[in-house]
């Protein structure tokens, strides 16, 4: 992925102000990015959810699959204290209505899909 962002840098031929600056903070984000063996492992997560000891209970739950269930293990390392209230957790499974406010447009609420 990293070799395909820089082929396409590459082939850029306008230059924008700031671009010594973003190009300073592409680099140093790059550092952070996971080794490819890491990226590897990322895609048995649910594979390897479905092997915690906590997997069944929290796949009980309306809403959690493999994916949302390895999901929520890696936001809150398997502790439900991490949300705040019911609603917190309603929204992180995409259970509850989700606030698409913007500008002076307040109120309205995207659904659950």
């Amino acid at each position: 992925m990293a070799l395909e962002v820089v082929a396409a840098a590459d082939q850029q031929s306008i230059a924008l102000p700031g671009d010594t600056v973003s190009a300073q903070v592409v680099a140093r984000l790059a550092k952070g990015v996971p080794a490819h063996t890491e990226l590897t492992d990322l895609d048995d997560a649910e594979t390897r959810f479905c092997d915690d000891q906590s997997a069944e209970i929290i796949m009980s739950m309306p809403g959690f699959g493999p994916k949302l269930g390895a999901e929520f293990l890696a936001a809150t390392g398997g502790d439900i204290n991490a949300f705040t209230s019911v609603g917190q957790l309603a929204g992180f499974a995409d259970l509850a209505p989700q606030p698409r406010d913007s500008g002076r447009v307040n109120g309205k609420l995207r659904r659950p899909t």
